[in-house]
């Protein structure tokens, strides 16, 4: 089960409204409408079991008999319900564990007699409406965000050294995000929006940033080995100091991008734009480049230029620089 339904789940055990069962249905239902609550449920102490029952059906029941008339004299209007004993369960009640999908049940020991019950539906909005919390809560407990989706905005999020492994931000918005020293290991951000993100020193190693757009983003000392930057839009990025060993660059865009002292190693640079970059000091021994590679007007030095091998001369480099590698391997 997602960690953030989870969450949620967690903290609405708190909030199960408690109805004696002497109570009226009257009474019951006033309860059941306050919290926005769809059904009720009772809990068999005598038998262990639950049964649940939607408010529509006590509308229709007399309003002043109490509800342990209704549960005894009308069993056939209920329907029994699985359930969970303990908080630690709750990743067990995704909805396959269910006879009525959608909806949940909680055993919670300091409640007796019914219960009113909120449908999934209502914990879900109520994620909806809270993710930014839930993220940065979640960033500061080990391994907790592993698996876990969450796509929606977080524009100007602060995530400073935050746990973020394996988590799924595909498309999320996290553009001026502060995720500097965070550690994104084999995170998903596929199509992410990360503008003007600030990562330094983050670490990325082996994660995926297929077609995301970190436009100025800052990630200078960052640890990006084996990261899938295709297609990615690095314009104007930062990427000083920064570690590319095996980096995936096929057609990304790195217009403009400062890459000083950058490692290059081993980086795939197939139809990558380059055009107007700072490569001086970087080290693009063993890179992979092609006839699209983009490399016009870059700033390189000879440290650059001498750690180039001869498939550099596929690669569109300024006429100074092609000539040096001309001479060099032709």
């Amino acid at each position: 089960m997602d960690n953030r339904i989870e969450d949620i789940l967690t903290e609405k055990l708190e909030e199960l409204v408690s109805v004696d069962i002497n109570n009226s249905v009257q009474d019951t239902l006033n309860k059941a409408k306050n919290i926005r609550a769809d059904k009720i449920v009772v809990h068999d102490e005598i038998m262990g079991d639950y049964w649940i029952i939607s408010s529509w059906k006590l509308w229709a029941l007399d309003p002043n008999i109490t509800l342990k008339q209704v549960y005894s004299e009308n069993r056939n209007i209920f329907e029994k319900v699985k359930t969970i004993s303990n908080k630690e369960e709750i990743t067990k009640i995704i909805p396959e564990l269910y006879e009525i999908p959608g909806l949940i049940v909680i055993k919670d020991e300091k409640i007796k007699g019914f219960i009113s019950l909120v449908s999934l539906t209502d914990f879900l909005e109520e994620f909806d409406s809270k993710p930014r919390s839930f993220l940065t809560q979640q960033a500061k407990i080990k391994g907790a965000l592993a698996g876990v989706g969450l796509h929606g905005s977080y524009v100007g999020i602060d995530l400073r050294n935050g746990d973020l492994r394996g988590v799924d931000l595909s498309e999320a918005d996290l553009s001026e995000a502060n995720l500097r020293g965070a550690d994104l290991t084999g995170a998903i951000l596929n199509a992410a929006i990360l503008k003007n993100a600030k990562l330094v020193r983050a670490k990325l190693t082996g994660a995926k940033l297929i077609q995301s757009i970190l436009t100025g983003a800052d990630l200078r000392h960052a640890e990006l080995w084996g990261v899938d930057l295709e297609r990615a839009n690095l314009e104007s990025a930062k990427l000083g100091d920064a570690v590319l060993f095996r980096a995936n660059l096929e057609k990304a865009i790195l217009k403009d991008a400062d890459l000083k002292n950058a490692g290059l190693i081993s980086a795939n640079l197939s139809g990558a734009d380059l055009s107007n970059a700072n490569l001086r000091l970087a080290n693009l021994r063993s890179a992979i480049f092609d006839e699209k590679t983009n490399l016009a007007n870059v700033d390189v030095d000879s440290i650059t230029i001498d750690n180039l091998k001869s498939g550099a001369l596929k690669a569109k480099w300024p006429p100074e620089v092609q000539k040096i590698l001309k001479e060099k391997y032709d």
